[in-house]
């Protein structure tokens, strides 16, 4: 059987690694105006995005997620953390 042309030669994926996974524990901040959720933890703010539904101002909690370098947003706050999963309190 011949190869498929349409198949490339090499099978490794051509995207960017995913980052590893990150811990981070703080305090949630929203603004209603530009809609931002952002986590306010000891020497950075994090601009949240992902598993983020439900979060409240003032809410304290700890996320794990991947920093996505690459993503723009309007929030303009902080880095953006792709939130993978929530642990309140």
């Amino acid at each position: 059987m011949p190869d498929d042309p349409t198949l490339p030669d090499d099978p490794t994926p051509t995207g960017k690694p995913s980052a590893a996974l990150q811990t981070v524990t703080g305090v949630v901040e929203r603004s209603p105006e530009d809609r931002c959720v952002t986590l306010a933890a000891t020497g950075r703010t994090w601009v949240l995005t992902g598993t983020v539904a439900g979060l409240e101002a003032g809410d304290r909690v700890t996320v794990r997620g991947r920093p996505d370098p690459d993503a723009t947003t309007t929030c303009q706050r902080g880095p953006v953390l792709v939130v993978v999963e929530v642990e309140r309190g």
